[in-house]
């Protein structure tokens, strides 16, 4: 339709979830930067520990939006780079409600293996929208919202599909905001 702007890509049209066209940095701005997913240790409250590589993709912290919303609203972990760089994201060609601040979110680990699946196809298409800003996911390592245990969150490698769980405090990562 005329006078409308893509914000993001589609890559789950089921649970009708969409990429950003960028990474973030960890102010929200956007960018690429690598950054830690936490600044401190913390059992995240309401939020599942999820250890089993097969239950992480099917059943187990799977809700990206739900896991975001509870790392956000602990005090336990310091501060939570990860979650509020996504949160802090808001893209400059959308003044609708749905795409503002506080509506992005840290995708789970089932997410991020969906984006893996179609990474092809995403890039693609933000090959396409290069004039609107937009830039490929990378070959690296992102940040999921799910937890593995206090210490630990997992990962996806993007060249790969190569799932890891790794300290939270003590590795650099990337992020690429999600949305409903």
């Amino acid at each position: 339709p005329s006078g409308v702007s893509p914000i993001g890509v589609v890559f789950d049209a089921s649970n009708q979830l969409a990429i950003a066209f960028t990474d973030v940095k960890k102010d929200g701005s956007v960018g690429s930067e690598a950054m830690y997913w936490s600044s401190g240790y913390c059992d995240t409250p309401n939020l599942d520990n999820c250890t089993d590589k097969t239950t992480v993709i099917t059943s187990c912290g799977v809700d990206g939006r739900a896991n975001t919303d509870a790392i956000l609203a602990s005090t336990c972990g310091g501060t939570t780079y990860a979650a509020n760089a996504v949160n802090a994201y808001q893209t400059s060609n959308c003044s609708a409600d749905f795409c503002q601040k506080g509506k992005w979110f840290l995708p789970s680990l089932r997410d991020l293996n969906t984006i893996y699946s179609f990474k092809s196809v995403i890039n693609n298409s933000l090959t396409l929208l290069v004039s609107m800003g937009a830039s490929n996911v990378q070959d690296s390592y992102y940040w999921s919202s799910t937890e593995y245990n206090n210490i630990i969150a997992w990962l996806l490698r993007m060249s790969d599909g190569y799932k890891y769980n790794y300290n939270k405090f003590n590795s650099n990562f990337y992020v690429r905001p999600v949305l409903y």
